[in-house]
């Protein structure tokens, strides 16, 4: 058996360049970062200068349980140059994709999702990966299904949500993932990227199931692999994305 990788490789080769993409604007209260400002920049470890293979989605097959899976490919690499967004509880904040300028939306059904991690005590939002053991992610938003035959996020060029009021302040890594499910666990596509920022605001919550990236899905959660019932554009309604509940504040 082929592995993934190879397996899409030679299907780029074979049907023209599958639709894939990054998320390299931040958006705070509608107003729209430069590429790659706040959000940490993922490797292009492409050979062919006329490829960018950031676009290229982790699949599941080879990424649960690699580093990769934290905040897209290489990416903390990008954290000593990748500037901190300064956020005010309560703002309304998002990712925008890289084909939003030319009036593009997402290409492939599936939820988006929005995790938060808090910088831990003896880290710096530079020297804070995501990936450590003390790292605790909790998500502040999902968008999955908007009706039985619908996916919220598909054909949209960015996704927008509320920073909680009672975010405690402090620094933090913010994780946007797009999944796009199959039937084939192995195959389903994740494109992950990573924004910093400092909170400020009086704070107060206590955000909880917290959850770890990489090792936080399974082969067996909901939502990754598609059951013969949740045909990817019919039965949307019984649909569970994959993760912890939505931490509201």
């Amino acid at each position: 058996m082929l592995p993934v990788s190879v397996f899409f490789s030679i299907a780029l080769a074979t049907h023209g360049a599958l639709a894939h993409w990054t998320w390299p604007v931040f958006l705070i209260n509608g107003e729209a970062s430069k590429d790659w400002q706040y959000i940490r920049d993922i490797a292009n470890n492409e050979p062919d200068p006329t490829y960018d293979s950031k676009i290229d989605p982790l699949y599941a097959a080879d990424s649960f349980s690699n580093t990769n899976f934290t905040c897209g490919r290489e990416a903390f690499r990008a954290a000593p140059t990748t500037r901190t967004a300064l956020v005010s509880v309560g703002s309304e904040l998002g990712f925008q994709f890289n084909g939003a300028h030319t009036g593009q939306g997402l290409f492939h059904p599936g939820p988006t999702q929005v995790y938060m991690a808090k910088v831990p005590a003896g880290k710096t939002i530079t020297t804070f990966t995501g990936y450590e053991d003390e790292a605790k992610w909790f998500k502040v938003a999902s968008f999955a299904q908007k009706s039985d035959t619908a996916w919220a996020t598909f054909n949209q060029p960015e996704v927008r949500f509320k920073l909680p009021k009672t975010t405690p302040s402090g620094d933090y890594l913010v994780r946007i993932e797009s999944i796009y499910p199959v039937q084939e666990f192995q195959y389903a596509q994740f494109f992950i990227s990573c924004a910093q920022i400092t909170v400020e605001g009086p704070g107060g919550g206590n955000p909880t199931d917290f959850i770890k990236f990489p090792g936080g899905y399974k082969e067996t959660d909901p939502g990754i692999a598609l059951s013969e019932e949740h045909v990817i554009w019919k039965n949307l309604s019984t649909y569970v994305a994959p993760g912890p509940k939505v931490w509201t504040g």
